[in-house]
């Protein structure tokens, strides 16, 4: 499909959900949001209108040309001044009644702004699952440009991983992978890269420092390269030099928990059952205190997969598998794919091993784990 016929699709399921939800229109905002309607690379300061009779884009002169070339389906309109792209959205927003916004893509001067700009009548209201959902069933080109982006990250760890030597900061691994990432295509990271050692790893969301890495120790190597627009999002925990027998055991019972998760993914299985298989191998193992997070989300949309989310998986969304546990003090094993759901079960998007790794050369005990 050519990529003006994806976005005219894109925006007609919008509009068809407008209607459906009792809405007159909606305000997009938000790089991604508006990249996805659009096509235009860099929304973070514009504006985007939907209603049922005109879709328009308003931007800062600083994108205004570039908007122009890039943008499609839209008309693209200036906003200039200190409230200028507020002015001119509100303008468009003209006789609209309710109209549907996303309260963590809009700041609250911002809406402040608006809400004293927008003419009398018109209403602004959140409804940021409505945009979410749209996004939630991945078109088959949004899947081949996650598995690309997948396959960055694949080969960063490829080219960094053996490489590594103890006594490197977590700062100067980043930094290599993140340029491993853009030679290998990525536009950009869709989150802070994750990288930590030691018992740094034991922080699920540790973001690398100018500590160095010890023999021996866990590095958790979180990463999120965008191609096409769209992230992949996956987790390796490797070593520099052969770790002991408790991080060993960790390790093991990690990806015996990822397995457990991948084997029941299917279209219409519910979230929660996803996370109980892996966190009935970690509760099993002695572990379960230390497992403190779903076992996975959404790429890009929903959903949160999590023991308390029962809604069913659809052939289309892309999820992620991550189960992990985090000792506080001694350190954590985090392992995580990016997976697309498939009427008779999942495809695992990374293919760089899930074997214990050490240094780029995996321990002669490998425990085999087969992608569904």
């Amino acid at each position: 499909m050519k990529r003006e016929e994806t976005l005219a699709g894109r925006l007609s399921r919008l509009r068809s959900a407008i209607e459906e939800a009792g809405l007159d229109g909606f305000l997009v905002t938000g790089a991604d949001p508006v990249r996805y309607l659009t096509g235009f690379a860099w929304g973070h300061h514009g504006y985007l209108v939907v209603t049922g009779e005109r879709a328009v884009l308003v931007v800062r002169p600083t994108e205004y040309q570039e908007a122009q070339e890039e943008a499609q389906g839209v008309g693209v309109v200036l906003g200039q001044g200190t409230s200028g792209a507020e002015q001119a959205a509100a303008e468009a927003l003209r006789g609209s009644g309710r109209v549907g916004f996303d309260p963590g893509a809009l700041s609250f001067s911002n809406w402040e702004c608006l809400g004293r700009l927008v003419s009398p009548g018109t209403e602004l209201v959140s409804r940021g699952e409505l945009l979410a959902e749209l996004r939630a069933v991945k078109e088959p080109g949004e899947i081949e440009s996650i598995r690309q982006a997948a396959g960055i990250y694949d080969r960063a760890l490829e080219e960094v991983v053996p490489k590594l030597t103890v006594g490197m900061t977590e700062l100067e691994i980043t930094a290599r992978l993140e340029y491993a990432c853009r030679l290998a295509g990525a536009e950009g990271f869709w989150f802070p890269s994750i990288v930590a050692s030691g018992p740094r790893s034991a922080l699920p969301h540790g973001l690398g420092t100018a500590r160095r890495v010890g023999p021996g120790e866990p590095l958790v190597i979180d990463m999120g390269p965008i191609f096409g627009g769209v992230p992949s999002d996956a987790t390796r925990t490797v070593f520099v030099q052969p770790p002991g027998p408790a991080i060993r055991e960790v390790y093991a019972v990690v990806l015996g928990a990822q397995q457990a998760a991948l084997e029941v993914l299917r279209e219409g299985v519910p979230c929660s059952e996803v996370d109980r298989a892996a966190r009935r191998v970690i509760d099993a193992a002695g572990y379960g205190e230390h497992f403190n997070h779903p076992v996975g989300h959404g790429v890009g949309g929903p959903p949160v997969v999590g023991p308390d989310v029962d809604r069913p998986l659809i052939a289309g969304m892309v999820i992620t598998v991550e189960p992990g546990i985090y000792l506080p003090g001694r350190g954590g094993v985090r392992i995580e794919d990016t997976v697309a759901i498939t009427s008779g079960g999942c495809e695992v998007l990374h293919r760089y091993p899930k074997t214990l790794t050490v240094a780029g050369n995996s321990t002669d005990d490998r425990q085999g784990v087969s992608d569904n």
